[in-house]
């Protein structure tokens, strides 16, 4: 959808979610799908952490083509939304144990909902962002609190990871991002 869209809302923030646990994330890529071993928890942080470094990496693409796109990650720390408990049906071959960690880390240390989204509203807003930042809550472990620009999870820094992920993404889903490669014309 990023791709899509990007061309045409120069300038306009592009907020992508991600999240605390992407710091725990470790992108394999030889069982990007999970498909040789399934575990829900290691899969939410793998997916938050591709998520970020995705971010990061059009943020760096963008500004070496020199195409006006903003791009902003937005962790909206533990959120207390009874995703689990409401979709449990859905969320397919994990751990028990790991579900219930997750749904008692939300009752005990999550924001509501309507706290939660702040981050987000924020990144996609603030006009003092410029692209490339991460917005988390101000609170302990960015788990709550108001929004606030934080440095990301070490692991979403690496910048060979990063390039071969957004090269991965781009083969698996046969969308390119034509308006981010140099000397390339905006439609």
């Amino acid at each position: 959808m990023t791709s899509r869209t990007s061309p045409r809302s120069a300038g306009s923030p592009t907020a992508s979610s991600s999240a605390s646990i992407a710091s725990q994330g470790r992108i394999d890529f030889a069982d990007l799908n999970g498909d040789r071993h399934y575990r829900f928890v290691a899969a939410y942080s793998r997916s938050k952490l591709a998520n970020l470094m995705f971010t990061l990496e059009l943020d760096q693409r963008a500004r070496a083509a020199r195409v006006p796109l903003v791009s902003i990650a937005a962790n909206p720390g533990i959120v207390a939304t009874g995703l689990l408990r409401s979709r449990r049906d859905q969320w397919g071959r994990g751990s028990r144990l790991g579900e219930l960690a997750v749904a008692s880390a939300q009752r005990l240390f999550g924001q509501p909902a309507d706290e939660g989204c702040l981050t987000t509203l924020y990144a996609a807003t603030a006009p003092e962002l410029d692209g490339g930042e991460y917005v988390a809550p101000a609170g302990p472990g960015h788990r709550r609190g108001t929004p606030a620009v934080a440095p990301p999870p070490r692991r979403a820094l690496d910048l060979d990871t990063a390039r071969r992920l957004w090269e991965t993404s781009a083969q698996l889903t046969g969308v390119g991002f034509t308006a981010l490669v140099p000397g390339a014309t905006l439609p």
